[in-house]
């Protein structure tokens, strides 16, 4: 089972486990309950697990009888259990013998049906330890490969490869000056076709430092792999942008020395010194990974043989075994029910013996056959087909604890909006009743009139989560940016003074319309304003969300911190935050509510506002929504 199952179902049976009696439907107590041991399993199995194999808390039975069938069995006067009468005693010695018989059949290694049980429980614990193996292996292999990409981005935020490469010109142009001032111009020149050559052979260093090879044969899960794309694009950048770029810096600023020095470089020695250098280097590579194949290939036949060697010769001298047990055994005294156990018995031996190599000699050759396709060119291994089952497996368990998150979530925010309206209407009524009163007591009518204030407002409140309500409306309505604005001052009007945060709305956006649910664009405006607030806090002044529209949506900006590149994709991913202790739910809810409305929602660039999300919609009614109005 899996843990967590067995987990639960042990702590079930810990409190109801063991073996109850019924008589014509009813519980005979005390039979049954966890702490009365009626059939001595318990104490059994103190004695000698592997031989009685029962444990009392461990299981759960019934035995069903009838005053009819079972008239001799006599309860107590007080109805605690039997009385200890023959009837008893038999009924008793015989499920306990029972219990017994099943366990030397089916759990102990002369039974004769132990081989169900041991075959069933070597598969499953062969499972178990495979997929242990499995996992501490990919576990170990994914966090060395999270260690590199760490690594690379700590060295990206740094700037490490642009200086780097603007090191290596600057190294290019040292080596230069000295050939400047050499004499002789046949050695000017072959200096620098060196430099060249070197400074091309660094880059390339430079390249390789800063390249990483994902393993194809382990799932990475979503950030993992979000975290690689975020790599790739970074390093796709480096290439465009730095590494390109220098190499033909490194080109030009040569032969531009050249034709300073007057200097004739011959190019065919030009290139020779290039791909000299470059051929030097990949054949000393290739010809370290040749030797450690070839050393591990040794190793593996080494392996292959002493593993076939002794399978052979373990079977062989099992085999020889039962042949001078047979001769020693009088074969002349066994009945025939002895001769049957004799005869299974010293097959199993064999068998189980063969079996057992079998297994070992077909897993090696199934290795082996995997790496003689992997030699012969085959497109994918069983390895990265595995890694992609991982990978979707990976997948599916994170997205299906999201799913649980949000289910329960979902569940607990309909039981409160219950329990709040149950509890509204309570207090209404009793307002209305207490309002009487205030009317003719003049003591108590400051009173009534503070609570009836604290819940008005209360009551705004919880009025503002009705648009929010898709089962309120079954009609789509016309919504305008206006409307929204209201809103957004109604819910969030008082936290924005707290926390200092000015709010602006341009025409174009109280202009503009969108018809749809309520339900599912007024909670994306309340996400992307709490969130807007809530990252405004990290600046000391000047705080400021900023509604805007344009010909195909809303504007939702604000002059907070940017979002980075590596976040920007993954932001509308479920389970990726970084608020500290949130949940990553919010973007991924309102993206997906949005589409369901053929509508969506994405991060826009604004050169005037560091963030800014856009809500591209249908418009229906929008005059003069392309005018960016401030």
């Amino acid at each position: 089972m899996p843990p967590a199952e067995h987990a639960r179902l042990a702590a079930k049976l810990w409190r109801l486990g063991g073996i109850y009696v019924y008589r014509d439907g009813i519980r005979i107590l005390p039979y049954g309950n966890s702490d009365v041991d009626w059939l001595d399993i318990e104490r059994n199995r103190t004695k000698s697990a592997t031989y009685y194999y029962w444990s009392y808390r461990k299981m759960l039975g019934a035995v069903e009888l009838t005053r009819e069938a079972n008239h001799e069995l006599v309860e107590k006067a007080g109805r605690e259990g039997f009385q200890t009468n023959k009837a008893y005693r038999q009924f008793r010695d015989i499920l306990k013998n029972f219990f017994i018989q099943i366990a030397a059949d089916f759990f102990r290694e002369s039974g004769t049906k132990t081989h169900i049980y041991l075959e069933r429980r070597a598969e499953l614990d062969r499972a178990e330890r495979a997929r242990r193996k499995r996992e501490t292996l990919a576990t170990n292999r994914r966090k060395k490969f999270v260690e590199k990409l760490e690594t690379v981005f700590a060295e990206f935020d740094q700037k490490r490869p642009e200086s780097q490469a603007t090191e290596l010109v600057a190294h290019v142009n040292r080596e230069l000056g000295f050939a400047a001032r050499e004499t002789s111009t046949d050695r000017a020149a072959a200096l620098m076709v060196e430099t060249e050559a070197s400074a091309k052979l660094q880059l390339e260093g430079l390249r390789e430092r800063y390249r990483i090879a994902r393993p194809r044969d382990i799932g990475l899960g979503r950030q993992i792999t979000r975290d690689w794309e975020a790599y790739l694009r970074e390093r796709e950048r480096l290439e465009q942008e730095v590494f390109a770029p220098t190499e033909k810096q490194i080109t030009e600023t040569i032969g531009e020395a050249a034709k300073r020095a007057k200097l004739q470089i011959d190019q065919r020695r030009r290139l020779q010194a290039i791909l000299g250098k470059v051929a030097d280097e990949t054949q000393k590579e290739v010809k370290k990974q040749a030797d450690e194949t070839k050393q591990q290939s040794n190793s593996t036949a080494e392996q292959v043989t002493t593993l076939t060697r002794e399978a052979v010769r373990e079977l062989q001298d099992t085999i020889t075994g039962v042949k001078a047990d047979l001769q020693r055994i009088d074969i002349g005294q066994l009945s025939p029910t002895e001769f049957e156990q004799l005869e299974n018995q010293l097959e199993t031996r064999i068998d189980s013996v063969a079996r057992r190599q079998r297994e070992v000699l077909q897993r090696a050759t199934d290795r082996l056959l995997e790496v003689n396709a992997a030699i012969a060119g085959e497109e994918f291994s069983e390895s990265e087909m595995t890694g992609a089952l991982e990978e979707e497996l990976l997948s599916i368990r994170e997205q299906a604890d999201a799913n649980a998150e949000l289910v329960q979530l979902g569940m607990a925010l309909a039981v409160v909006n219950h329990e709040f309206e149950a509890v509204i209407r309570g207090i209404r009524q009793e307002l209305k009743r207490l309002a009487a009163w205030a009317r003719k007591n003049e003591g108590l009518r400051p009173t009534y009139e503070k609570i009836h204030d604290n819940f008005e407002h209360l009551d705004g409140y919880l009025s503002l989560f009705t648009p929010l309500q898709r089962r309120l409306q079954r009609r789509e309505v016309l919504i305008t940016g206006s409307d929204i604005e209201k809103f957004i001052q109604d819910l969030f009007g008082e936290r924005l003074g707290r926390h200092s945060v000015e709010l602006s709305a341009t025409p174009a956006f109280r202009r503009y319309s969108v018809t749809g649910f309520p339900s599912t664009f007024y909670p994306v405006f309340v996400n992307l304003i709490d969130n807007a607030i809530f990252w405004l806090d990290d600046k000391k002044r000047d705080r400021k969300i900023h509604l805007d529209a344009d010909t195909s949506g809303f504007l939702i900006c604000n002059n907070g911190p940017a979002i980075s590149d590596r976040d920007r994709a993954a932001i509308f991913e479920l389970g990726f935050t970084r608020k500290p202790a949130g949940r990553g739910m919010g973007l991924y809810i309102s993206r997906q509510t949005l589409r369901r409305a053929e509508a969506e929602l994405l991060v826009t660039d604004d050169k005037q506002w560091p963030v800014c999300f856009k809500i591209a919609t249908n418009p229906t009614s929008n005059p003069n929504s392309d005018e960016r109005d401030n």
